[in-house]
């Protein structure tokens, strides 16, 4: 029982973030939304350009294709390529985290403990909101010195430290991951009040015991 309830604790935050963070990094809308709000067109020639380099990116973060040298200079595909190799070990691990919360949740919904399923949403809804808002206010405090570290956490080499001008650091300039920071913030508090919604519905006690 115990072993479910933690279980239900520690996949559940991973979820909620995984879940929220992946959708953004292949969507191509929400890339131009950024695009257009921080006025990153104006670093290139035509909207055009930027648009067909973010479908060739996207596509490749989905295994679809390889990036086009002609915009991605070498260093920028080598980078890239580190990046994607996280963002399919993500998927993996998101896929595994949902798994072991689903089955923590249904093992404790078959054993009607429907008020530790309520006491669990809520501890793993407190520590994936207090995890994303320590990040949160830490970048907001220095998103330069943020940033940095957490290359540094990430990658093992220093293919991301870039000349200005190359076109990876055009079209994802400092502006676009403080508003992708912003956003998925945003994002997963609503999860988390979804969940707690849901949470506080089940009951504080159990009726029956087994």
């Amino acid at each position: 029982m115990k072993i479910s309830q933690y279980l239900l604790i520690i996949f559940l935050p991973i979820t909620i973030i995984l879940c929220n963070l992946l959708p953004l990094v292949y969507s191509n809308s929400f890339y131009t939304t950024i695009y257009k709000k921080e006025n990153i067109y104006q670093n290139f020639r035509s909207t055009i350009e930027v648009d067909n380099a973010t479908k060739e990116l996207v596509s490749y973060f989905r295994g679809q294709n390889n990036l086009d040298g002609n915009f991605y200079s070498t260093q920028s595909i080598l980078h890239l390529t580190d990046v994607k190799n996280i963002f399919d070990a993500l998927i993996i691990i998101n896929a595994l985290s949902i798994l072991s919360a689903f089955a923590a949740f249904l093992y404790l919904n078959l054993k009607k403990k429907r008020s530790v399923i309520r006491k669990s949403l809520i501890l793993g809804c407190i520590v994936a909101t207090c995890f994303v808002l320590i990040a949160f206010i830490l970048s907001l405090l220095n998103f330069d010195a943020f940033f940095v570290y957490f290359h540094k956490v990430l990658f093992r080499n220093d293919l991301w430290l870039f000349n200005q001008n190359d076109n990876l650091i055009k079209l994802f300039p400092i502006e676009f991951f403080i508003a992708f920071t912003k956003q998925l913030t945003i994002n997963i508090l609503i999860s988390v009040l979804l969940i707690l919604s849901v949470a506080h519905l089940l009951p504080k006690h159990d009726s029956t015991t087994i």
